[in-house]
């Protein structure tokens, strides 16, 4: 039996990770990502919540954020840590209203959460560029898109009935390879350490590209639908 060692901090990005919103579309319409429900039911399991603190930064602007948010989140939104988004990437007033590179600097979330550091954060983003500043930290995933979306709809919005989770090879299989990640850090005490010394993929190289071997992310689903398997039940789980 593994030993938590410290608290960590999970912090999500929303569209491209999580989500997809349509460009060009004055409606707020979003598509979750395959699982999302299921990873979010993960997330906020009392189970998870011993160990696990959860937030948002998206460099979206706010008046998106928060729709985003509780179309993802729904019930769990008040859950949340914190939720970021444009106003603290530290933009300029020109760059805030056109679109430009952002970084995501974690070191102002342990400005404002002084439990947290490097050893025991995790940033989920799908952008390399985002997460420059602190790449051994970051879990990349592939950007959800259209066409993405397109190849794995039926896995939209799958309950958590651990044992309704079969992964078929078409599957968008990414947020349960995430649980099966998480379950395995929790213990680890420094993540960045675990991740630069290629904990994701036995590599110490390219370790924003572990998701583009398939064996390696269904490894890693497998690994989320077991952890997942042996969360208590609680009455009350709905999604």
């Amino acid at each position: 039996m593994t030993t938590v060692t410290k608290r960590k901090l999970l912090v999500l990005d929303l569209n491209g990770a999580l989500l997809f919103r349509p460009k060009h579309k004055r409606t707020k319409t979003c598509h979750p990502r395959p699982y999302l429900s299921t990873f979010t039911s993960f997330l906020f399991h009392p189970a998870t919540r011993q160990w696990l603190d959860t937030m948002v930064w998206s460099s979206a602007q706010p008046k998106n954020v928060g729709w985003m948010v509780e179309r993802a989140f729904g019930q769990h939104v008040d859950k949340l840590k914190l939720v970021w988004t444009r106003d603290q990437m530290g933009l300029s007033k020109a760059e805030y209203g056109r679109k430009t590179q952002t970084t995501k600097d974690l070191s102002h979330v342990w400005k404002s959460l002084d439990d947290f550091s490097g050893k025991n954060t995790i940033l989920l983003d799908d952008s390399p560029s985002k997460a420059r500043l602190q790449p051994y930290n970051h879990i990349c995933v592939e950007e959800y898109t259209c066409s993405t979306r397109g190849a794995a709809v039926k896995g939209d919005d799958l309950v958590p009935k651990m044992d309704s989770l079969s992964l078929g090879v078409d599957d968008d299989e990414t947020l349960l390879a995430v649980i099966g990640i998480l379950d395995c850090i929790k213990s680890e005490g420094d993540v960045a350490k675990w991740m630069k010394g290629g904990g994701l993929s036995g590599k110490t190289t390219e370790v924003s590209q572990w998701y583009t071997n398939p064996d390696i992310l269904r490894d890693w689903a497998r690994l989320g639908k077991k952890a997942l398997d042996a969360l208590p039940q609680v009455e009350s789980v709905t999604v």
